[in-house]
């Protein structure tokens, strides 16, 4: 059941955009739900100026009658622009959307209504007019492609939320989002309406937080909810995304086939070991490098802690002996960093790791003398 937290005007700045829109093709879904157990899904392809719809639909109260695409944001009707045409199922109940039967020319207006989160799809039955509908987000990976300080609407599951940060993830990508101290969206963080494990749809504006000057891409994607105030939790308790298990060099060096190289998605990396930098403690808005050795070389990295209130582990004692790290990659000025939020985030212990050549295996423990020892198992 939806639950809004705040809803946006109508959205007169579409008048304004400029669409920014990424070369390849973007990917958008609706998820389709309303007061009745009816549910559906439409999955959006936008290539150029075509968009192609496909997706299901079933448990209808009443009868199918109609399909269509409308203009308006969220909880608004607006006019029709598309009529859609499933193969309906037998008792007129549910249905399918083929792309050969549901492909579309969008107008400029129309593809800028699409990327802000102002088109809808809905379902019509003869028990209601709007028995389903939902609204088009792109995923997560399309709104990270668009040129920073363009709108975007996204919708994803909340893997990490503290202080003035959400990060989010779907099945594509992860990114952060933003909410000024005092914004709707940091309130709330704060009062606990949005959560970890929220799905939740947001837009906000893109931006590209400290990346090196004439160096796109090299900073922290964020949406920043600031100017564009829009989100609401669709559902609660909902599982997290699978988290990667990475090396430190690995992670450094980004994933060859995912483009966005673990930001904002969650990751674990074991066998970590923190240089303290003099500190006892964690301090707020500090970098300390961290190290992971496997077979005899050594990877360094920078482990973030945020700004008082962004992470849970500001004044917790620092370990020193071998760490797993367990959360969300971030970006600085075209460095690779993790980010500790919480203190879950950061285990103590070694964890036995595969090494070449094959048959032998190593195991990294503590050592109160020297911090860890590594001690190697062959057959």
């Amino acid at each position: 059941m939806s639950r809004p937290i705040l809803r946006r005007a109508a959205l007169p700045l579409l008048a304004l955009l400029v669409l920014a829109a990424p070369a390849s093709a973007q990917s958008y879904t609706a998820t389709l739900r309303g007061s009745t157990p009816a549910s559906g899904s439409v999955s959006a392809t936008l290539t150029g100026t075509t968009l192609v719809v496909t997706g299901t639909f079933d448990g209808l109260v009443g009868t199918y009658v109609e399909a269509h695409i409308h203009a308006g944001p969220a909880g608004e009707y607006g006019p029709i622009l598309f009529s859609l045409a499933p193969t309906v199922d037998a008792g007129a109940r549910g249905g399918s959307f083929a792309a050969a039967a549901n492909t579309f020319t969008l107008t400029p207006e129309q593809a800028t209504a699409l990327q802000v989160g102002s088109l809808n799809a809905d379902v019509h039955s003869s028990f209601y007019s709007y028995e389903i509908r939902g609204q088009f987000y792109a995923t997560v990976s399309t709104a990270r492609a668009f040129t920073p300080l363009t709108t975007v609407a996204v919708e994803g599951s909340v893997t990490r939320a503290l202080g003035r940060y959400a990060w989010i993830q779907d099945e594509t990508a992860g990114i952060a989002v933003f909410g000024t101290t005092g914004s709707p969206f940091a309130l709330a963080l704060a009062n606990g309406s949005v959560r970890v494990g929220d799905r939740i749809q947001v837009t906000g504006r893109l931006i590209e937080f400290q990346p090196v000057a004439g160096t796109p891409g090299s900073g922290l994607t964020e949406i920043d909810n600031i100017l564009y105030d829009a989100f609401q939790v669709l559902s609660r308790g909902n599982a997290l995304p699978a988290t990667q298990t990475v090396t430190l060099a690995q992670f450094t060096a980004g994933d060859p086939v995912d483009t966005d190289d673990y930001e904002s998605e969650i990751v674990r990396v074991e066998n970590l070991t923190i240089d303290p930098m003099g500190d006892v403690v964690f301090s707020a808005g500090r970098t300390y490098p961290v190290s992971q050795t496997i077979d005899a070389v050594t990877t360094v990295s920078i482990l973030r802690i945020g700004s008082p209130g962004d992470s849970d582990l500001i004044g917790t004692p620092i370990p020193t002996g071998l760490v797993t790290f367990e959360g969300p990659g971030g970006q600085f000025r075209g460095v690779n960093q993790l980010t500790a939020v919480r203190t879950t985030d950061l285990t103590a212990g070694g964890t036995a790791t595969a090494e070449t050549p094959a048959g032998r295996l190593s195991l990294d423990v503590a050592n109160p003398l020297r911090g860890s020892a590594l001690v190697r198992f062959s057959t």
